[in-house]
C-alpha cells in the first residue's frame, strides 16, 4: 500500500530526568521537521505533518508509560526503550500513523518494533558519529528492503573518511610547530552526555562508574585523563569524587578533540558508548568500549 501522507517524529517518550518534560527533545523534532519537509513535500507530494508528546498534539505519551505501569521519567524511559510492541501499544499508536511513511529522528527500538508490527513503513535517520566531515551527515535505516537499497546508493566511502582524517593530522602536524604543546596521555576516557540514549543497556542508563574496575586498572598502567562532553562538561559528584581519589585529571571540553586524537603520545580512547570511539578508531587508535553498539556506524551507513 502506498503512503497517503508522511509523519516526521522522534523518541516520543523520551522524557527528562528532573521531571515529565519533552522541552529540548520535542525541538529535536521541530528541528529535523524544519530541514526536511520542504524536500519530502517537493519529492512526494504529500502531506506532511509532525507527531510530537505535546498541548497540540492528541498522542497521549502517558497512557503508554500507564501501559508499562510506570511514570514517565528518564529511568523509566531506558526501562522501555527496547521493549516488545504489544497488542496495547500499537493500539495506541496506530491513529496517528496509519496509512503514512514515517520519517523519525532517533526513534527508539520500542517505536520501530511497533511501526513494523503495523506494518507502517519508516526511514529512520540519527546524527552519525563521524563529526569531523566537511558537512553535517547522518545514518539512515529502515524496516523496507526497497528503502535501504535506495538509500545505500548514496553512501559515504571509507576513503573520503580518510582523506578528512589526513587534513586533521595535516593540520595538527602544522600547528604543533607554532604552538607549545600541552599535556599528553597515553589512554583518554571521553564523556557523554547524562541522558544519551546510546547509554541505555540492559533497561537503564550506564555511567562509566559502573566500569570503575576497569578504569583504575587503565590508570595504574599508564598516564590517563578524562574529557567531559562539550555540552556537560561538569562531571557528577560521585564520577568527580572517583576520577580525584585515581589521579585523573580532567582535559577541558573547549579542546579540539581532533587535536587529541591526532596526539602521537595517545594509545587508546575510552568510553561507553560515544561517537568519538568511532571517530578514534579512523584515527587509527584502540578503542575500549564499555558498552555493546547498538547501531552500525560504518561509512557504509550514511549517505549524502
Amino acid at each position: 500500500m502506498q503512503p497517503e501522507r508522511i509523519v516526521i517524529t522522534s523518541d516520543l517518550l523520551r522524557v527528562t530526568g528532573e521531571k515529565t518534560s519533552r522541552k529540548g527533545f520535542a525541538t529535536n523534532t521541530n528541528f529535523f521537521a524544519a530541514m526536511l519537509k520542504p524536500q519530502i513535500s517537493a519529492a512526494t507530494r504529500l502531506p506532511v505533518t509532525i507527531l510530537e508528546w505535546d498541548d497540540t498534539s492528541s498522542f497521549d505519551g502517558k497512557a503508554v508509560y500507564d501501559a508499562f505501569g510506570l511514570d514517565a521519567s528518564a529511568a523509566s524511559w531506558a526501562r522501555i526503550f527496547a521493549a516488545d510492541a504489544t497488542d496495547a501499544l500499537c493500539a495506541l499508536f496506530l491513529p496517528h500513523v496509519e496509512n503514512s511513511l514515517v520519517i523519525g529522528f532517533e526513534i527508539s527500538p520500542l517505536l520501530q518494533k511497533i511501526l513494523t508490527r503495523l506494518n507502517i513503513p519508516f526511514v529512520d535517520v540519527r546524527w552519525h558519529p563521524l563529526r569531523f566531515l566537511d558537512d553535517i551527515f547522518f545514518g539512515f535505516s529502515s524496516n523496507r528492503s526497497e528503502i535501504s537499497a535506495v538509500i545505500a546508493s548514496y553512501a559515504l566511502s571509507d576513503q573520503e573518511v580518510d582523506f578528512h582524517v589526513g587534513l586533521h593530522k595535516a593540520t595538527a602536524i602544522r600547528r604543533s610547530a607554532f604552538n607549545e604543546k600541552g599535556p599528553s596521555f597515553e589512554t583518554l576516557i571521553v564523556g557523554q552526555t547524562p541522558f544519551d540514549a546510546s547509554l541505555i543497556h540492559d533497561g537503564r542508563i550506564a555511567t562509566l562508574l559502573d566500569h570503575e574496575d576497569k578504569i583504575a586498572e587503565l590508570a595504574r598502567n599508564g598516564s590517563i585523563a578524562f574529557r567531559p562532553h562539550p555540552f556537560s562538561p561538569h562531571p557528577s559528584s560521585p564520577l568527580a569524587a572517583f576520577l580525584e581519589h585515581h589521579g585523573i585529571p580532567r582535559v577541558d571540553s573547549d579542546i579540539d578533540m581532533y587535536a587529541l586524537l591526532c596526539d602521537e603520545s595517545l594509545q587508546r580512547v575510552v568510553g561507553l558508548s560515544s561517537g568519538t570511539l568511532d571517530e578514534a578508531a579512523f584515527f587509527g587508535l584502540p578503542v575500549i568500549r564499555f558498552l555493546p553498539e547498538r547501531w552500525i556506524s560504518q561509512p557504509r551507513w550514511f549517505a549524502r
